[in-house]
């Protein structure tokens, strides 16, 4: 009896920290992967995507762009849409992206499609150095890399020490170190 509680107490914790998703990062593999759990007990996902050039996390769908292929997931990770697209990155803004060829599309979320955008969105700097400005100083370890925004909320910090989460949406914010590696 004692192990059944145990083992139902196990689950529930890993349920929990499996829970809501954080953001989204791109793995050193070159694959999409959710970041998933509460404030310091993360967890990344399984690839939903590989080759991954760019992408967006927010709100309830999480879109990605490949070399030639335009994706969106919903919020389980389930994919939903697919199109084909010019070579490169892309930029996008909310449920809107535009390519490299400076063509503007949006993801219809009752039909989930991407269509042709009425106009082009503006683009907000994609650096996240931009926003770590705006907040108070957060002492990270190693020398910055990369930084990408996970989520609106989250940043996801690349040094020579390792992968790091830092929360911006609070009066200080934190850093916690995300279970990224080669092999995960």
């Amino acid at each position: 009896m004692k192990f059944l509680v145990l083992f139902a107490a196990a689950a529930s914790a890993f349920a929990a920290v499996g829970g809501p998703r954080v953001g989204c990062l791109v793995h050193p593999d070159g694959s999409l992967r959710q970041v998933l759990g509460v404030r310091g007990n993360f967890i990344v996902s399984s690839p939903l995507a590989a080759d991954v050039l760019s992408f967006s996390c927010d709100g309830d769908f999480l879109f990605a762009k490949t070399s030639t292929t335009l994706l969106a997931f919903n919020r389980t990770g389930a994919e939903v849409a697919r199109q084909d697209t010019v070579p490169g990155k892309a930029a996008f803004v909310g449920l809107s992206v535009i390519l490299e060829d400076d063509t503007a599309l949006v993801f219809n979320e009752k039909d989930q499609t991407w269509r042709p955008a009425a106009e082009r969105p503006a683009v907000p700097p994609r650096d996240g150095k931009i926003l770590l400005d705006e907040v108070k100083a957060v002492p990270i370890p190693g020398d910055i890399e990369r930084i990408e925004r996970m989520s609106a909320r989250w940043l996801h910090v690349i040094t020579t020490e390792g992968h790091f989460a830092v929360d911006t949406g609070r009066d200080d914010p934190e850093l916690f170190a995300l279970p990224v590696g080669a092999r995960q």
